[in-house]
């Protein structure tokens, strides 16, 4: 569930060898433990934690609290990382604050397919440092804000005390709240990940639609992008789209079977976004 890397070096290597690997088992009821500690036995770099079911954003905490590494980076567990993600990660973040990668979308069976096609090397980049990172933060659009094509630095998430929270679409509150504390980011045209469709996934059920109250918190966090960085114009259509895509599907969201919402809460959430100011 997350790597920590323990040095920063740069290698001839394609395949980055000097990592911890932090595995977090949480709470599972299968034989997912034995195989976890089947790789620890194996090889000292994996690290295994047993823990109670507390869900996604648990068990990354749980992995921050024992991670010692320079660099976090994240990995979904039904995603998969390609070989040299992490020297490139590595030799890329150089004395950056932050690293963005690309990443490509397909199935599991066709993960091999899609490694011939992807772009296996940058072939342009994002920059941003002091006073150039007004210039970044309007060019790259920061949007997603997911963690597993992210390359983190531990040093700057313990200074923040910064930790998942228990909510929907934790990983992107996360992000935006380590991006408006950086002073430098780069973001890579470089393809490290293969996001794995999966029909049945948590992030694909309705259950999983974000609340008012995390969109107010990401409404705090743009308002702050907005007047660190003094966006302006068609630079804050981003933004303005997001919410009002938050807000639409939220409107929708008690009309669904599995998360359905009698009438008078419906109209309770109507009239929430009606009056929002954003």
């Amino acid at each position: 569930d997350l790597h920590s890397f323990p040095t920063r070096r740069s290698s001839d290597l394609a395949i980055y060898t000097d990592f911890e690997l932090l595995l977090i088992d949480d709470g599972s009821k299968d034989n997912s433990l034995s195989v976890c500690e089947s790789y620890a036995q194996k090889d000292p770099r994996v690290k295994v934690f047993h823990k109670e079911n507390g869900g996604v954003s648990s068990a990354r905490n749980a992995g921050l609290d024992h991670a010692r590494g320079t660099y976090i980076s994240f990995i979904d567990s039904d995603d998969y990382m390609y070989p040299d993600n992490l020297q490139t990660m590595v030799d890329e973040i150089e004395d950056y604050e932050l690293l963005i990668c690309n990443y490509t979308r397909c199935e599991r069976e066709k993960i091999e397919e899609n490694n011939n096609q992807r772009k296996q090397r940058k072939t342009s980049e994002i920059t941003g440092r002091g006073e150039t990172m007004a210039q970044a933060i309007r060019k790259m659009k920061y949007k997603g804000g997911a963690v597993w094509n992210q390359l983190f630095l531990r040093e700057i998430i313990e200074k923040l005390h910064l930790r998942f929270e228990q909510t929907v679409m934790e990983d992107e509150l996360f992000s935006y709240q380590y991006l408006i504390h950086v002073t430098s980011l780069k973001q890579i045209d470089y393809e490290g990940l293969a996001y794995i469709y999966t029909p049945d996934s948590l992030s694909g059920n309705h259950k999983y639609i974000a609340e008012i109250d995390w969109i107010r918190k990401m409404e705090a966090i743009y308002d702050v992008i907005i007047e660190k960085y003094q966006l302006k114009g068609d630079e804050l259509h981003t933004y303005h789209w997001r919410i009002a895509n938050w807000m639409t599907i939220l409107s929708i969201k008690g009309y669904y079977r599995e998360s359905y919402k009698p009438y008078h809460e419906r109209l309770a959430v109507w009239k929430d976004i009606r009056n929002d100011e954003w």
